[in-house]
């Protein structure tokens, strides 16, 4: 379980998590404002504890979608990835940041993958467990509009 304890004046906080699923440790960070309490990211914090195979195994059509389309865009012809169920090999989730925008609050996955060293990866889920943006790393990939993602979002692509 995760406990909230400030580190520093900055208001950062930061714990480690270790995904069964994934097995191995991630690190996760609390980003406060100023004007806000950590109090209100805890229920989201602890909600991570409920991220199972049935979690992680939603995020894997969308994953594959982005192993895919970068391919394809770079013609590239590695790694080979011949079905999306062992996505989760060429994946390695290093963060988490879990902080708030425009009063909703989200959880950032960052990392990296195989097919795509130079940009890395990033998962963005809301605070009701949505997954509202799956891709390259861009810092929180619905910055403009959290409910209409840029480009590159393989949420979107999703069918």
């Amino acid at each position: 379980m995760f406990q909230v304890k400030a580190l520093d004046s900055m208001k950062i906080k930061k714990q480690s998590w270790y995904s069964e699923f994934l097995g191995y440790e991630i690190e996760v960070n609390l980003r406060v404002d100023e004007d806000e309490s950590a109090e209100k990211l805890v229920q989201l914090l602890a909600s991570i504890e409920e991220w199972d195979v049935s979690f992680f195994g939603n995020l894997e059509p969308m994953l594959y979608s982005y192993y895919k389309e970068t391919l394809l865009c770079c013609g590239e012809t590695e790694p080979v990835i011949d079905s999306q169920d062992k996505i989760w090999k060429y994946v390695r989730v290093s963060e988490l940041q879990i902080f708030s925008h425009h009063s909703r609050s989200y959880v950032m996955a960052c990392g990296s993958c195989d097919w795509e060293e130079e940009h890395g990866l990033e998962i963005d889920i809301d605070e009701f467990g949505k997954v509202v943006y799956v891709g390259s790393f861009i810092g929180n990939g619905f910055r403009a509009n959290p409910d209409n993602p840029e480009y590159g979002n393989f949420v979107l692509s999703r069918s």
